[in-house]
């Protein structure tokens, strides 16, 4: 019974993640052209083509516990 309950709130959570992604009725996840022919080999995808710059993810996030981890954690990583 606790695991059928566990799947159930997990579900939940799910579904309203989606609503949230969903919700101006668009979708999160648009496919994207991908090259086909030899002369269209390189390929990158817009995902990675948009990127930001991470001084300004950092200043924009402070607040934000996983930024803050993430920082200790790469601090920690570049001085040993």
């Amino acid at each position: 019974m606790k695991q059928l309950t566990q799947i159930e709130r997990r579900k939940a959570r799910i579904r309203r993640i989606k609503a949230k992604l969903f919700k101006d009725g668009g979708s999160a996840c648009e496919p994207e052209a991908v090259a086909n022919t030899p002369q269209e080999h390189h390929h990158i995808g817009i995902a990675q083509n948009r990127y930001e710059h991470i001084g300004t993810f950092l200043h924009k996030h402070a607040g934000d516990p996983a930024v803050q981890v993430c920082i200790i954690n790469t601090h920690e990583f570049l001085t040993h």
